[in-house]
């Protein structure tokens, strides 16, 4: 079998030093002269082949014409997909029996391979035949071997494999692997690798990576399988994250398993070490805290049976127990979270959380998290706004808290104690404002302590 390339392709050329500076000078000298030849040059290099532009295109009165043309019939593309493939490989690989035909019938050189490269496709040493085999071309195998191609090359070995690897089963791939002793190119593990990850297919990619383990740390600390992870991790993908693990790949940033609450794979995070008080690579959440800000209830009771501390807070970030109170307004309000903390030794006292605690459930929606909180002492006198203050918080986010929801909150404000008082630092205008526009609000603003407004517009 024999490459498109030229057989001196890969020989470096044998120039004296003198010589190759003077046709450096002569090849500047032309490209500074003639800008608009060197600019169409560029172009036809870049200019897709009209016979695999026909085939990709799938239209054969334009592959008949090109050929009948002069076309070259085992020039391969230029375009990065194909610009390592003969015009026969791209039919194949394309699953175009009728264009495959044509070629041949125009004495298209079946035992064309492809060529000694550095990219992950097609694989080197990949004939037509091969990628015939790859997508179940039978018909085509017989007509190519009948013209000329080499009937038992070692790429149809590959080609079985990706061949089961492309119809998911598992089992056939099984066999594929054992019929190869573990032992294929890195490219079509790597393809295998992409298909897998492409369809969610844990049990593939279990399969798959029996052949296709991890290559070496490049020179940023990276491997291959880093970047699987990165995928698997995007799709949200845990079965297949657990796989890549089990195979030696690095897992995602812990603190990241704790944000989108992958409970299972932070267990094993933690069994095999990681802190349960690390925090995130900028030092602005721990794990418990990430935890808490997503609503991640399984995530946050692992944390604390595994020893995070409730009272921590990151380096420049806030403490677990405000993650937690501040929920999402546009979910269901659930205090599973505050109330493990809470059970867990969260302080409410402490000068970190004090009356900001109150505040945040007032303004996130949450009279059950505001009687929650009370009940068990939060502050709420702090200065200056003191009492207040939450009562603001309530009126300030109404734009996703209904009027009813809203009220829930000014309630559970008001049988918690929190007292307005007179002299407390706060808007006056905007609560005798919201007042005027909303009588279920004065109500319970009234009994909680405001004072009459002393102009009679807000009356």
């Amino acid at each position: 079998m024999r490459g498109w390339t030229s057989c001196c392709a890969d020989r470096p050329t044998m120039l004296p030093s003198l010589s190759r500076r003077l046709a450096s000078l002569m090849l500047l000298a032309l490209t500074v002269a003639a800008p608009t030849a060197r600019a169409e040059s560029h172009f036809i290099r870049h200019e897709h082949s009209p016979v695999v532009r026909a085939i990709e295109d799938g239209d054969l009165p334009a592959l008949r014409a090109a050929l009948a043309q002069g076309e070259p019939r085992n020039r391969p593309g230029s375009a990065p997909n194909n610009s390592r493939q003969s015009p026969l490989m791209v039919a194949c690989g394309w699953g175009r029996p009728d264009a495959a035909q044509v070629l041949l019938e125009a004495g298209a050189d079946p035992s064309v391979t492809v060529p000694r490269h550095s990219n992950h496709w097609p694989p080197v040493g990949w004939s037509a035949l091969c990628f015939a085999r790859w997508k179940n071309l039978t018909d085509i195998e017989g007509r190519l071997i009948a013209a000329g191609a080499p009937p038992e090359p070692v790429c149809l070995r590959e080609a079985d494999f990706l061949a089961a690897v492309q119809k998911r089963d598992v089992e056939e791939v099984s066999r594929q692997v054992q019929r190869s002793h573990g032992r294929l190119p890195a490219n079509v593990t790597h393809y295998a690798v992409g298909f897998a990850l492409a369809h969610h297919d844990a049990g593939l990619m279990r399969e798959v990576l029996r052949v296709g383990r991890p290559a070496a740390p490049d020179r940023d600390g990276r491997t291959r399988g880093d970047g699987w992870m990165d995928k698997a991790f995007l799709y949200d993908d845990v079965a297949t994250m657990g796989v890549l693990m089990d195979a030696g790949v690095k897992p995602p940033p812990v603190a990241e398993l704790a944000e989108k609450g992958h409970t299972g794979l932070l267990a094993r995070a933690l069994k095999a070490g990681t802190s349960p008080d690390a925090e995130d690579a900028d030092g602005r959440e721990t794990l418990l805290s990430a935890a808490a800000r997503n609503g991640h209830v399984d995530a946050v009771r692992l944390l604390l049976k595994a020893g995070a501390d409730p009272n921590k807070k990151a380096t420049s970030g806030q403490l677990p127990l405000l993650h937690a109170v501040g929920r999402n307004p546009y979910k269901p309000e659930d205090t599973s979270i505050t109330q493990l903390l809470l059970d867990a030794g969260a302080d409410v006292r402490t000068p970190q959380a004090g009356s900001h605690l109150l505040q945040a459930a007032a303004g996130s929606c949450s009279p059950k998290t505001v009687a929650l909180l009370l009940k068990r002492k939060v502050p709420w006198r702090n200065t200056p706004a003191r009492g207040a203050g939450p009562y603001s918080s309530a009126l300030r986010n109404r734009n996703f808290c209904p009027e009813e929801e809203t009220v829930r909150v000014l309630q559970a404000l008001r049988s918690g104690g929190v007292r307005i008082r007179a002299d407390d630092d706060a808007d006056w205008t905007f609560l005798w404002r919201q007042a005027k526009q909303h009588p279920a609000f004065e109500r319970e603003l009234t009994q909680a302590g405001m004072p009459p407004s002393p102009d009679s517009d807000f009356r």
